[in-house]
């Protein structure tokens, strides 16, 4: 994957920039907002599992449908269904119908620079997903 746009604020724009919103502007130090910390919080519970974890991964690729996302985990198409609900819940992943077939995709381009980095963190501590 290509390396996104840096800029004096990281690797997202200033527009877009989270970090700096959910401490209440541009004070140094300040708490996050207690709001941003349990959606935050929500997001890696839906992403900590290692079957959602796994699906999140092969949707990086790409739109999958809920057959293919089953071929590829080996699990039930029920069982992915309802893995998938999670992960939609956590706004993490969204479903479009393409006519009689349920295709998913990742929401957000910065959750591929967040995975990213945490298989890479996983892989320089030794520790592969």
């Amino acid at each position: 994957m290509t390396s996104p746009r840096q800029s004096p604020q990281g690797p997202c724009g200033p527009s877009e920039h989270p970090r700096r919103a959910a401490r209440g502007g541009k004070q140094k130090g300040a708490r996050t907002r207690a709001d941003v910390v349990q959606t935050v919080a929500r997001i890696f519970v839906a992403a900590g599992d290692p079957h959602r974890l796994r699906l999140l991964l092969l949707l990086l690729d790409g739109p999958l449908s809920i057959g293919e996302l089953a071929r590829a985990t080996g699990r039930t198409v029920s069982l992915v269904s309802q893995q998938m609900r999670v992960l939609r819940d956590a706004k993490l992943a969204k479903a479009s119908r393409a006519g009689r077939t349920i295709v998913y995709a990742v929401i957000d381009r910065r959750m591929h620079v967040l995975l990213e980095t945490c298989i890479g963190h996983a892989m320089k501590s030794g520790r592969s997903p």
